[in-house]
């Protein structure tokens, strides 16, 4: 993930690079200050210049340069914005079995549970407390996506979702695939497998296969008509 932390007055004028090829830089195309987070959650900062902390800028009280020199520097040792997560908890809530056990496989339209607790590290009171963002979602994959869900939370904080198997059976697993800028990047995988009805799970009647009883029972009174026209007709 890379971005710009501090970028040049849009009004201002910039510079022309002499290298062949490179356009003109004005404005919000210069960056003063960038900030870049690799997939490892390893974090880089680049600033335009070493005196925006230095001693003379950070006690200049006319401008905010020494609380973005703060922002800057907790985030890029890890004192803000960092996030730990534990592994992804599923249980049945409706479907075959128990309701509230943890299983090695599901059925198709089983009803689910997910939960997954994630929490932010506070420089300030020196402890982990929970993460309070909204847009943490759950993905329910086989190749692709079938079902996506965004979490919700319970009292304690813990994220939780429900969601019904879909229709189809297969190695599923869930997905949860967190990246939001400047927070850490979290993902995480737990892989489900999903079965199919067993033959003594069926209904005894199926109200999609009316038309097929019908048809069956109508091919026998045909049949029965049709040997008794041969039998008695003369």
């Amino acid at each position: 993930v890379a971005g710009h932390s501090t970028t040049f007055c849009p009004t201002k004028k910039g510079f022309v690079s002499k290298k062949k090829g490179l356009r003109k830089f004005t404005g919000t195309d210069v960056s003063l200050v960038s900030v870049v987070q690799a997939r490892n959650n390893a974090r880089v900062v680049v600033t335009g210049s070493l005196s925006m902390l230095s001693d003379e800028f950070m006690a200049d009280g006319e401008t905010s340069n020494r609380e973005l020199s703060v922002d800057v520097t907790d985030w890029v040792l890890g004192y803000k914005s960092v996030l730990r997560h534990g592994r992804i908890e599923h249980s049945l809530l409706e479907g075959m079995g128990e309701r509230g056990e943890t299983k090695d496989r599901y059925r198709i339209k089983d009803k689910l549970a997910v939960s997954m607790k994630v929490e932010e590290w506070s420089a300030a009171k020196q402890e982990w407390l929970p993460f309070e963002g909204e847009d943490l979602q759950l993905e329910f994959t086989m190749l692709d996506p079938h079902l996506r869900k965004t979490f919700s939370k319970d009292a304690e904080g813990t994220f939780v979702a429900e969601v019904v198997a879909p229709d189809v059976y297969g190695v599923f697993k869930f997905v949860v695939d967190y990246n939001s800028l400047g927070y850490s990047y979290i993902h995480v995988e737990e892989q489900v497998p999903i079965r199919p009805f067993r033959h003594d799970e069926y209904e005894r009647f199926i109200a999609a296969a009316y038309p097929y009883y019908a048809s069956i029972f109508s091919t026998m009174a045909a049949f029965f008509l049709f040997g008794f026209s041969v039998l008695y007709t003369k």
